[in-house]
């Protein structure tokens, strides 16, 4: 397909495969702040957008040896990560330094106060688990919503009023089976 003719569309995609933040990707690519949010949903579900953002998100799976494993790994990773991997059976703090890799990657930050005496205190917190399925979820296509951003809407104009009632009354009888 290659670069989008239109330059502030074009914009737009090599925001949103940055970011994948829809509202900050139309304002960046120029466009009005006011109008950003709803506008720049409707110009992702443009199909010629779809096709240049699925483009640009494969060069730089390409380009950063990225496997779509490799996100679901992590994804699982932090949403199925335990506090108890961080903790001895006498309840203390294990040595961050000493975890294995995949499991000190869980952790999001490290805060260590100084309570006195000589005596510290240290926090961790885990990345979100809630967010890490969810992404998970939506990486493997199990969200529906997440879905319908992926697919071209279709042109019901074509039908005449009379085929879309059939249309839908197909649809309700399948539903009810």
């Amino acid at each position: 397909m290659g670069k989008l003719k239109n330059d502030g569309h074009e914009r737009f995609c090599q925001e949103y495969v940055k970011s994948l933040n829809i509202t900050q990707s139309y304002i960046k690519a120029g466009y009005e702040e006011n109008t950003a949010r709803a506008a720049g949903s409707r110009l992702l579900t443009n199909v010629n957008i779809q096709e240049r953002v699925a483009e640009l998100q494969k060069h730089i799976a390409l380009r950063n040896e990225v496997q779509a494993s490799d996100i679901a790994r992590e994804f699982m990773r932090l949403g199925y990560s335990n506090i108890q991997d961080f903790i001895k059976k006498d309840g203390s703090l294990k040595n961050i330094a000493e975890l294995p890799r995949h499991i000190a990657a869980c952790i999001q930050t490290v805060k260590t106060k100084d309570i006195g005496g000589g005596k510290f205190e240290t926090e961790i917190k885990l990345y979100s688990k809630e967010k890490s399925l969810e992404s998970l979820g939506k990486h493997i296509g199990w969200f529906e919503e997440h879905q319908k951003q992926k697919q071209a809407k279709e042109d019901l104009t074509k039908y005449t009023t009379k085929e879309l009632i059939e249309r839908v009354k197909a649809q309700k009888s399948l539903v009810s089976k």
